[in-house]
Formats: structure tokens, sequence, C-alpha cells
């Protein structure tokens, strides 16, 4: 947060010298909307901090829910110094979506032990505090999850590998199932392959799709008895034939 507090500081005087981007009596105008605002805003912060837009973007949403009275327990303790960035950053992603009385008394449990667990605990003891405080939100907060899962764009980090960030449903209950079959791979060399399986698969498969051979409808030759009409298929990516132009040479005949 020092970075984006940094960043606004710097922009003070500019933003400043420009009163007409603000309203009447200093506040914000009412023409420009809130997503408006955001990406302007966004656009501003990546520029000041040499981060991405959807970074920049993270940041807002981030210091969104802090100011918020669902996550003051966070606040204090980031302000205080105990709670670092990432950990508070996580809580704040994983709890935006809940009710606030859920989100405080999720906070109550994880938060006291946060600071001497790495962020994967974290994570872990917010998604137990979250089933056993409101069982009943589970299902609705897995679709909700769900409509989240995206792909990143591929960035190399070595010759012949690109990592690329999935956010997808769990694999877990695959790497598991492996594992206890007597899969000697890690359970993260296990999810790799098996993605890496499933995108060749759909591939295969999409490939043979677009290939499938193509139906005509054919009638009976003149003069055969008449009969109810066939469908008759190529053979996958034969080229249609067409009748040669090229003169035949006649057979010799004997004089």
């Amino acid at each position: 947060m020092g970075e984006l507090a940094a960043a606004c500081l710097t922009g003070c005087g500019e933003l400043s010298a420009h009163p007409g981007q603000w309203g009447p009596g200093g506040q914000v105008s009412p023409v420009a909307g809130f997503e408006e605002r955001r990406f302007n805003t966004t656009c501003l912060l990546s520029a000041r901090l040499g981060v991405s837009r959807a970074r920049a973007g993270q940041i807002i949403d981030h210091g969104n829910a802090l100011m918020s009275t669902g996550f003051n327990p966070t606040e204090a303790m980031g302000r205080c110094g105990v709670l670092d960035s990432v950990k508070a950053f996580l809580v704040t992603r994983r709890l935006e979506d809940v009710p606030v009385p859920v989100a405080l008394e999720v906070q109550d449990q994880v938060l006291p032990q946060a600071p001497r667990r790495t962020v994967s605990q974290v994570g872990r003891d917010i998604e137990r505090a979250l089933i056993e405080v409101d069982p009943d939100g589970h299902d609705e907060r897995t679709q909700a999850n769900r409509q989240r899962r995206c792909v990143s764009r591929p960035r190399p980090v070595g010759e012949g590998l690109c990592q690329v960030r999935l956010l997808l449903p769990t694999l877990d209950a695959i790497a598991a199932s492996a594992r206890a079959c007597g899969e000697q791979r890690t359970p993260g060399r296990i999810r790799a392959d098996a993605i890496t399986a499933m995108t060749l698969q759909t591939l295969r498969t999409s490939q043979m799709a677009a290939y499938q051979p193509a139906a005509t409808w054919t009638t009976s030759p003149p003069g055969a008895r008449a009969g109810p009409p066939a469908w008759t298929t190529s053979p996958p990516c034969a080229r249609p034939t067409t009748a040669s132009t090229t003169p035949t040479p006649a057979a010799a005949v004997p004089d």
C-alpha cells in the first residue's frame, strides 16, 4: 500500500491544478459513472506504478474493501503492521462477496493466528471458517467463484516453457486419485499433465468435428428403377473430383 499512497500523493498536485475535473464544491462530478471513474483511476495507477491495469484494478478494489465496515479488523491489523499486505489482500478477495456479519465472524476466527501462518494456510483457514460460520451459503459461493474462472496469457519463462495462470475449478481430486493409485509424480505435475491432456483431447476432437464428411443428396440415375433418394458421404478430407478437361487420346484403330 506504500506504493499506492506514494502514487496518490504524487498526483495530488496535478489533480488540484485542474479544478475542471471535479464538480461544484470539490465533489466528484455525477456525470461520470463509477465504472468510468474506476477505469480512469486504474489507468493512472497503472502508469504511475508500472503495473498492468488488471493489477491496478485489484489494488483499487482492495482499498475500497478496506474502507468498508466489513473489513475493519483487517484494516486495523494492516495499519499497525501486524498483517502484511499479501494476507490482507487475500482476506478481502475471499470475503468481498460475503455478508458483513459472516465476514466479521470469519475474520475473528482467522486473523488472531494469521501473522504466524503462511499465505496458503490463511487461505485454507478462511475456507474452513466460511463453511463453519455459513454452511448454507457454500453452494452459492461455489457458483460465484466458478464465474471468475479464467486463463492468463502465456508468459515466456525459459526456452521451451511458458507460464500460464489458471483459475479453474479444483483439480485436487484428480491429483489425489492418481497418488492413491501409486503415481510417483508430484500433485503439481499431475495437475499440469491433466490440464495438458484435456487441452490436447479438446483439440483433437475439434479437428475431427471440423473434418466430418459432408452429406450430399443424390437421386437415382436416369432409367433406373425409381426408389427413395439416399444420402451419401464423401471420405474425410477428400477433395471433390471434377471432370478432366484434357482430351484423352483416341485408341489406335488398325487399318
